[in-house]
């Protein structure tokens, strides 16, 4: 699980945490499923969904596992927060607040 830049989405509430799972996979496999889901600092779910790596992502993955949320953040177009900042920047100016009807999520 990851911090995010806050996106408020009006009467859910604001998700600041991305969890990533990745899904099983044979070893064969040349691409794999992401569950994936926003959190408020509490953990309460605001939106998950699923997300398929493309043949290109899911060979460029190497060891790094931070690249998968890297991909799933983009998807998602949410930012994510450098472990170095801490809650405050975070909450208070830690580049801004994403709306959930201006700059939302890609849901798709």
């Amino acid at each position: 699980m990851v911090n995010i830049q806050p996106v408020v989405f009006p009467i859910v509430g604001t998700a600041t945490k991305l969890s990533v799972i990745v899904l099983g996979f044979p070893t064969s496999a040349k691409d794999c499923g992401i569950y994936y889901a926003l959190l408020t600092d509490e953990n309460v779910k605001i939106i998950e969904g699923n997300y398929q790596l493309t043949e290109q992502e899911f060979a460029a993955w190497g060891i790094d596992n931070s690249y998968i949320d890297d991909i799933v953040a983009s998807h998602l177009n949410v930012v994510i927060v450098p472990e170095s900042m801490d809650d405050d920047a975070v909450h208070n100016g830690g580049g801004g607040v994403q709306s959930a009807t201006l700059g939302a999520p890609n849901l798709d």
